[in-house]
C-alpha cells in the first residue's frame, strides 16, 4: 500500500517481467505532461543522474526557468520509466512518445550514457504491399489486390466463375462450389493432424512464398482424389488411427520340441493389412540385414522387397529358431513386391537358416566329396557348392547338377594331395602349387581340372573367402599350328623355275610332304 498523498499510478508504464521476450512489437505511445505527475513518487533507477546532466545542461544554456527544468523532469521520468524489461539505456525511438523537449532529454541520456540507438523496424513499411489479399485474406506479399494464387482464378473465369461459394457465402471464383480460401481451408484441415481446424472460424495465413498451395488436389469436382503431401498427410492420419499391431500368437518356441514334421505353411492366404509386430529380436535381425548389405556396397532401398519378405516371415512364426528357406521363397513367390534376394546368405550367416534340402542325386554326392575333406577344404566347397546352386552371396545362374558334381569331383583328389603335402588352408594356395597339379594331369583331364580349380576360386573370391585368385595367372599351352603345304598353282610356278630334276624333287618334298 502506497503512503497518502503519495503518486505511482501503476497504469503509466507498469513494471515489466525481466527476461521475457515480446511476441509483437509495442503500439506507439503519446504521453501528456500530466503523466509524469501521475508517477512523480515512483522510485526510478538512474533518474538522479540525468537530472544531473540536465542542470548542466541548464547552466551552459542560460536557462534558470522553474517550469523548463519542471518539463525536463516529467519527460526524463517517463523516459526512464519506459524502458524495456532488462534494458538500462533508453532507445531512442521511444523519445517520440514523449510530450516535449524530446531534443534536450536525449542529449542528456547520451551523455549520461544512458541512450541507445534506435532500432529498426521488425517489419518495414512498404509502398509496394497492400496488407492481406481480398480473397483468401493472406497476409503479407500481396502486391495487387489479391495474391498470386487468387489472382490466377481471377483472370480465368471459364475455368472459376465467379459465384457464391457454398461456405463462406462470399461472390468470388468458385471451383467445385467453393473459393480458394475455403478449398485451402478443406484440404488442410481434411487430415487435420497439427490441430489447424477451427470452431467457428478459420486459420489465416502468411502469403507470398509462405502460402499453401492448392497444386496438389484434383480440381474434378468435390469428391476429386488427392496427391502429394495431402494423400501423405492422410495417410499418416489412418496410422494414427489405426490400432497398434500385436505380436503374432503363432512364434516358436526353441524350447518347445516338435512332435511331427511340419507342412509346408500356405502362404497364399496372406493378409498384409493385419501385418503382426516385430520382437526386439526381429527388429535386431532386419536391422542387421541394412548393415550387412551396406557392407557389400548395396544399397538396401534396391532390394526393399527383400526386407518385405522377412519382416514378414520374422513377424508371423518369430526369428528365435532358424527360418525355413522354404517359407522365404513361399513368400518371395506371393507377387512381385516380394523378393528373397541376399536374404538367404545373411540369415545363414547369422545361423538362421535351415535350409531347403531340394539336392539331387548329383549334388549329394558332390556334398559327400566336401564332406570327405579336411575342415578348411570341406567349407570352402560347400560355398563353392551353393555358389554354382545360385544361393551364394550375390545372385547368379544355377549350374546343372551334373556339372556341378564333375567339378566337384575333378577338384576333390587335387584338394586331397595339397591336404597332405601339409597346406591346411585356401588362401594358402599359389599359382605354382596350381600349374604342378594341372601339369600332373594327362590328356583332356588337364583342361578340365584346370577350369574347375578356376571355378572354385572365382567363387571363393567373390564369396571373400580368399583374398586373391591363384588360379587366374594359369594357362595350358596352346597346340601347336603346322604350316600348311603349299596351293597347287604356286607349286607348279615353283617346279617351272628349278633346272634340273633333283631341284624339282627338292621342291616337292619340302613344300608337300617334308611339311606333315
Amino acid at each position: 500500500m502506497l503512503a497518502q498523498g503519495r503518486r505511482d499510478d501503476e497504469d503509466v508504464c507498469p513494471p515489466q517481467i525481466p527476461g521475457q521476450l515480446a511476441l509483437f512489437r509495442d503500439h506507439a505511445r503519446r504521453f501528456s505532461s500530466k503523466y509524469g505527475g501521475m508517477i512523480r513518487d515512483r522510485e526510478i533507477e538512474d533518474l538522479p543522474l540525468v537530472l544531473d546532466q540536465l542542470r548542466i545542461i541548464a547552466d551552459q544554456r542560460g536557462v534558470s526557468s522553474a517550469g523548463w527544468f519542471y518539463d525536463m523532469w516529467q519527460g526524463a521520468r517517463l523516459a526512464l520509466a519506459s524502458r524495456e524489461p532488462g534494458e538500462r539505456r533508453v532507445g531512442e525511438e521511444m523519445l517520440a512518445d514523449l510530450p516535449k523537449m524530446h531534443p534536450t532529454i536525449a542529449e542528456a541520456l547520451k551523455r549520461a550514457d544512458l541512450l541507445r540507438p534506435a532500432r529498426p523496424r521488425l517489419v518495414p513499411a512498404s509502398a509496394f504491399t497492400r496488407g492481406s489479399c481480398g480473397h483468401c485474406l493472406a497476409w503479407n506479399g500481396v502486391v495487387r489486390r489479391v495474391c498470386a494464387g487468387c489472382h490466377h482464378w481471377e483472370r480465368k473465369p471459364h475455368n472459376f466463375p465467379v459465384s457464391v461459394c457454398v461456405r463462406c457465402c462470399r461472390e468470388l471464383p468458385t471451383s467445385a462450389g467453393h473459393c480458394r480460401r475455403c478449398r485451402l481451408v478443406m484440404a488442410e484441415t481434411a487430415s487435420d493432424l497439427s490441430g489447424a481446424g477451427l470452431v467457428g472460424g478459420d486459420q489465416l495465413w502468411f502469403g507470398g512464398e509462405f502460402a499453401p498451395l492448392l497444386r496438389t488436389v484434383k480440381h474434378k469436382g468435390t469428391d476429386a482424389g488427392v496427391r502429394g503431401r495431402f494423400e501423405a498427410k492422410a495417410k499418416a492420419v489412418r496410422e494414427v488411427a489405426r490400432p497398434p499391431r500385436e505380436v503374432s500368437e503363432h512364434l516358436i518356441d526353441p524350447r518347445q520340441q516338435a512332435l511331427f514334421p511340419c507342412p509346408e505353411r500356405d502362404w497364399t492366404r496372406l493378409d498384409e493389412t493385419r501385418r503382426p509386430a516385430l520382437t526386439e529380436h526381429a527388429m535386431q535381425v532386419v536391422a542387421g540385414f541394412t548393415s550387412h548389405l551396406r557392407s557389400l556396397g548395396a544399397d538396401p532401398k534396391q532390394v526393399a522387397a527383400s526386407f518385405r519378405t522377412l519382416r514378414i516371415v520374422a513377424g508371423h512364426v518369430g526369428v528365435e529358431v532358424p527360418l525355413l528357406e522354404a517359407d522365404i521363397r513361399a513368400v518371395a513367390a506371393l507377387s512381385d513386391s516380394h523378393h528373397h534376394a541376399r536374404l538367404p546368405h545373411y540369415l545363414q550367416q547369422r545361423g538362421l537358416l535351415e535350409p531347403l534340402n531340394l539336392d539331387s542325386a548329383e549334388v549329394r554326392r558332390a556334398r559327400e566329396l566336401a564332406d570327405a575333406l579336411p575342415t578348411a577344404f570341406a567349407t570352402a566347397v560347400h560355398t563353392w557348392i551353393r555358389v554354382m546352386a545360385g544361393v551364394g552371396r550375390r545372385p547368379s545362374r544355377a549350374l546343372k547338377d551334373r556339372t556341378i558334381h564333375a567339378y566337384v569331383s575333378r577338384v576333390h583328389p587335387v584338394l586331397s594331395d595339397w591336404a597332405s603335402a601339409g597346406i591346411e588352408d585356401p588362401r594358402a594356395i599359389t599359382s605354382c602349387d596350381i600349374d604342378r597339379a594341372v601339369s600332373a594331369q594327362r590328356g583332356a583331364n588337364t583342361r578340365a581340372t584346370l577350369c574347375s580349380l578356376r571355378s572354385m576360386f572365382r567363387a571363393l573370391k567373390r564369396e571373400r573367402l580368399v583374398f586373391r585368385d591363384p588360379a587366374r595367372a594359369v594357362s595350358l599351352p596352346g597346340p601347336k599350328t603346322l604350316p600348311r603345304p603349299l596351293a597347287t598353282d604356286q607349286l607348279r610356278g615353283l617346279l617351272g623355275q628349278a633346272d634340273t630334276a633333283r631341284d624339282r624333287l627338292t621342291v616337292g618334298l619340302v613344300a608337300v610332304h617334308a611339311l606333315t
